[in-house]
């Protein structure tokens, strides 16, 4: 596994948890950062928003999948 499906992994977690709870709304992307262990600006640059992160956390959980790759393979 590489550092950044790592990432993806943690990322996916934390906003599939924090999205739960406390809630989609109350959710920063600084909250989901923290909790994956990341910079806010590492997950900037896998999400542009917010709502792009949440249509990962979608795609992925749809898919079974638990990297951003792995999701768009599963899209095709």
């Amino acid at each position: 596994m590489t550092i950044i499906e790592n990432k993806q992994r943690a990322i996916l977690a934390s906003a599939t948890r924090l999205f739960i709870e406390p809630g989609y709304s109350e959710t920063r992307m600084q909250m989901i950062a923290a909790e994956a262990n990341i910079a806010v600006g590492t997950l900037y640059k896998f999400f542009k928003s917010k709502p792009d992160l949440l249509n990962f956390v979608f795609t992925a959980t749809i898919s079974g999948t638990e990297t951003f790759a792995g999701s768009v393979k599963n899209l095709v």
